[in-house]
């Protein structure tokens, strides 16, 4: 189980370096979190996602699908975790003012 906990934060951190802020987003002064399930290859690939749950504002649940793109690979998930050589997660990507540009 740690090695999921460490996993997921290299993921997050990972996400965190690629992701954008939306200029709209922020002349709009908009924050949100949207969670997007993605489903990744043993090599940390994106074979799949979608988002699961929106912000509240387009252009954010777009990048949260976008930087998934972006940051590919992701971190490879713990092998163990595998299940037909792919896991399935749900990610929240946080989109925080005080954090934008």
């Amino acid at each position: 189980m740690a090695a999921c906990k460490v996993q997921l934060s290299c993921c997050y951190c990972h996400l965190a370096a690629h992701k954008r802020y939306p200029e709209d987003a922020i002349s709009r002064r908009r924050g949100g979190v949207a969670k997007v399930e993605v489903t990744l290859d043993a090599g940390g690939r994106v074979r799949a996602a979608s988002l699961a749950a929106g912000s509240g504002t387009l252009s954010l649940d777009r990048e949260a699908l976008a930087v998934l793109r972006r940051a590919q690979p992701l971190p490879a998930p713990p092998l163990e975790r595998l299940s037909d050589g792919q896991i399935r997660i749900v990610l929240p990507i946080h989109f925080d003012l005080n954090q934008a540009g």
